[in-house]
């Protein structure tokens, strides 16, 4: 999750929820920060095959 207003970020934890919890916990300690960006990252893996 990142602050949109002063550009920080949770450490990027697995869990989806840690990054709710942060947001929360941010906007408590800074009224004025109401924007947020979800960031997700997923990973892919190609394995080669006939259309290689």
């Amino acid at each position: 999750m990142e602050s949109k207003g002063c550009g920080q970020s949770s450490d990027g934890n697995v869990d989806q929820g840690d990054g709710a919890e942060w947001a929360a916990a941010r906007l408590e300690a800074n009224p004025g920060h109401l924007t947020y960006r979800e960031v997700i990252t997923r990973s892919y893996r190609f394995e080669p095959g006939e259309w290689l």
